[in-house]
């Protein structure tokens, strides 16, 4: 006589188990399932609205500044050279900063930049201690 375990199938497909010996059967507990898409959602959301905001703080396509040359750098000042490409001949104005080795900002000025497509600008920015670089954040047209 063969002996066979009472969670084993006779026939071999599945385990079968006595009904009502373990109780019925729980879902896995948990979160709802509607959790994990509305999550998903709303992350979605609030990407698309910080890349719209730096978009239009930091994209505008209308101007393309580049610094070529930083130079006469003392504890007081540095001489930024750049250049603007521009759509369009409108005057604009550009934002120039200054950085320290350790990132520290230690000036910011608004420069003009006259008309014209590729517009050459040096510009002489005071800073309040020995600045590291320069860089140009952004530009718009003039107001």
């Amino acid at each position: 006589m063969t002996q066979t375990s009472p969670t084993e199938a006779t026939d071999g497909t599945s385990p079968m188990f006595p009904p009502g010996r373990y109780g019925r059967r729980r879902e896995r507990p948990g979160r709802p399932r509607w959790m994990l898409p509305v999550l998903l959602v709303v992350g979605v959301v609030i990407l698309g609205a910080i890349v719209t905001k730096l978009y239009f703080q930091y994209g505008n396509d209308e101007f393309s500044a580049t610094v070529i040359k930083q130079s006469n750098i003392t504890d007081s000042s540095i001489t930024v050279t750049f250049d603007v490409v521009k759509r369009g001949d409108a005057p604009g104005t550009c934002t120039l900063q200054a950085f320290t080795y350790h990132n520290a900002q230690v000036g910011e000025a608004q420069v003009d930049v006259a008309k014209g497509e590729n517009v050459r600008v040096t510009y002489t920015l005071p800073t309040t201690a020995k600045a590291y670089m320069a860089e140009i954040p952004a530009c718009q047209p003039r107001q």
